[in-house]
């Protein structure tokens, strides 16, 4: 996988110095909500799916609500779709494993199925800048990992950093993608305004772009020695959906936790290689939108391609 370097960590920096980061203005910083205070604020029939998903433990994956639980909730409770996505950047933010005030502020993907992908910031503690997801990686990388092809739209509080947007053009159809800006937080999704604003292009890189992320066919992956473990197989069948067309550096990571779950993670590589997505990230994200922390991992198999 493409390795971040000194050179790396100042380009990030300049980015987040000219360009602005993935946090909300001072004068709109507010406390990180828990998990428990989110589901109070969201309407009745989104409150009991949000926290019947939240229950499994990670058995069903990292949260999301699908295209056809989204027509039942709003039949249900009278909400419009962007209502609906504005009400749950507070679970992305309950969610985010950031630290420091601000840095937990999250994002909301809409699929092309009409699905909608959690996206919560996923930084660790003591780790390399690059050693991070903002809210819009987090969302990409889960809507890709349970089966979206295309997004249509993301929901935001405040305009996505050069690294959120360098790796939404990475994306497919990232030139037809609406990018919603919440002005108000999640607590307006009655009366909030609710904006369209432009994916601008400052400061990044813009020659080479692959812009296949989420639209390459699956590969065949060939171990180099027979092994049946169940996570090693499913290590390697993340590695085969992985996206590598810079470095060819096919990688796909498999997590065990102490109650037996797996969760995987697929390699995410972006032109600029401080925005893209490790494998070993990719599966903490999982877990991260299942409510699990990061303790519970007991086992992990990293697969990847030989020589790179």
């Amino acid at each position: 996988m493409l390795l971040t370097s000194a050179s790396d960590e100042g380009e990030l920096e300049r980015w987040r110095s000219g360009f602005g980061k993935c946090q909300l203005p001072q004068n709109k910083m507010r406390p990180q909500p828990t998990v428990a205070d989110a589901l109070i604020k969201l309407p009745g029939v989104l409150a009991l799916t949000v926290r019947m998903k939240l229950k499994t433990a990670g058995f069903l994956g990292p949260l999301c609500i699908t295209g056809e639980e989204m027509k039942e909730i709003i039949a249900a409770s009278g909400m419009e779709q962007r209502q609906i996505m504005v009400a749950l950047l507070d679970i992305a933010s309950a969610l985010s494993t950031a630290d420091g005030e601000g840095n937990h502020i999250g994002a909301v993907i809409e699929g092309e199925t009409g699905g909608l992908y959690i996206g919560a910031p996923t930084i660790w503690q003591n780790k390399p800048l690059k050693f991070s997801a903002h809210g819009i990686q987090s969302g990409v990388m889960s809507a890709w990992q349970q089966g979206e092809m295309r997004l249509r739209s993301v929901m935001v509080e405040t305009q996505p950093c050069a690294c959120c947007r360098q790796f939404l053009r990475e994306t497919w159809n990232w030139t037809k993608l609406k990018i919603i800006h919440a002005a108000d937080g999640p607590g307006s999704w009655k009366t909030g305004a609710i904006t369209e604003i432009p994916l601008s292009m400052d400061g990044l890189k813009a020659d080479d772009l692959k812009g296949r992320l989420m639209g390459e066919a699956q590969r065949n992956i060939t171990l180099s020695k027979a092994d049946t473990s169940d996570l090693v197989n499913l290590a390697a069948d993340a590695a085969s959906m992985s996206y590598a067309p810079y470095s060819k550096n096919y990688a796909g990571v498999a997590l065990r936790t102490k109650k037996g779950v797996i969760f995987q993670g697929r390699y995410a590589e972006c032109s600029a290689s401080i925005a893209g997505i490790l494998a070993v990230e990719a599966a903490l994200i999982n877990m991260a939108l299942s409510g699990i922390p990061m303790n519970e991992v007991t086992e992990a198999i990293l697969v990847e391609t030989r020589g790179t």
